[in-house]
């Protein structure tokens, strides 16, 4: 779980499914920081996220985040 700070928007998000996945499979997942950035009094950061299965990804995702400077 992941907790932001008072007046975070999540601004955008993209999901690609690349194949199904067995019940009872053990997944792993992976995010990354791509972009953290200063626009118009807001911090902007870029997430890419991969979710695999025996080391093939099954998921891909990028979400944007911003949060008002004075409140990072």
């Amino acid at each position: 779980q992941i907790s932001l700070p008072a007046g975070s928007l999540h601004a955008s998000e993209s999901m690609q499914v690349h194949s199904t996945v067995p019940a009872g499979s053990v997944l792993e997942a992976r995010s990354t920081l791509v972009q953290r950035s200063q626009r118009a009094g807001w911090i902007v950061s870029v997430l890419v996220s991969e979710i695999t299965l025996d080391g093939a990804p099954v998921m891909t995702n990028r979400a944007s985040v911003m949060t008002p400077i004075e409140a990072a």
